[in-house]
């Protein structure tokens, strides 16, 4: 019976910490399009003007799909997705213009809670892994150098599973705080004005 309970075990904890892949495959026939806003059931960054935003793009020689043929494209250098439900962000595969570097910052709760370390865009796909295994909400793209073109593929993020503690977030100070440490601040100088005079008569 117990070799039989560890085994499950295991696939339950496998089989909850799956992992979604976009591939932005399943979404258009077409060589050009916006990327759906439910897309993976995510939130994408919609265009301040023609071009931003996220579309899917069917490349043909430059900037090649990591797998299948459509990759997410975003003219421009600083653009975001949020998750409906806290996820856990894995990576994604980044090409585009030579002479630029990607990263990204997740978010929980409008908190910055990692940020990846910059690679460099090329020709082929390169995956950028989080490594950070917490809750986030938000993933927010940068991407710095002389071009803004660039394209993703195979965003890969996963529900986490019932263990996973939430980031623990700074505390804020509240405003109370601050006036009872100014409020001691002004007593040890009092307390130390005090004890000059004392010492001085």
């Amino acid at each position: 019976m117990k070799r039989l309970i560890a085994p499950l075990i295991a696939a339950g904890l496998c089989a909850s910490a799956q992992a979604t892949v976009l591939t932005f495959d399943d979404v258009t026939s077409s060589s050009w399009a916006s990327v759906p806003q439910n897309y993976g059931g995510l939130i994408w960054d919609l265009a301040a003007q023609c071009c931003e935003g996220w579309h899917i793009w069917q490349p043909t020689d430059s900037y090649p799909a990591h797998s299948g043929h459509y990759v997410a494209y975003a003219h421009s250098n600083r653009v975001g997705v949020s998750f409906a439900d806290t996820s856990i962000f894995d990576g994604a595969y980044f090409s585009g213009y030579p002479y630029s570097s990607v990263s990204y910052d997740l978010y929980f709760h409008n908190a910055l809670v990692s940020s990846s370390h910059s690679v460099r865009l090329n020709g082929g796909p390169t995956w950028l892994g989080s490594g950070y295994t917490g809750l986030v909400d938000r993933v927010q793209f940068v991407v710095q150098g002389s071009g803004q073109y660039w394209v993703m593929d195979d965003f890969t993020y996963h529900a986490p599973s019932p263990s996973t503690p939430p980031p623990q977030l700074p505390a804020i100070p509240e405003p109370e705080t601050h006036a009872l440490m100014l409020a001691g601040l002004i007593l040890l100088a009092g307390v130390s004005v005090r004890r000059r005079r004392t010492a001085a008569n």
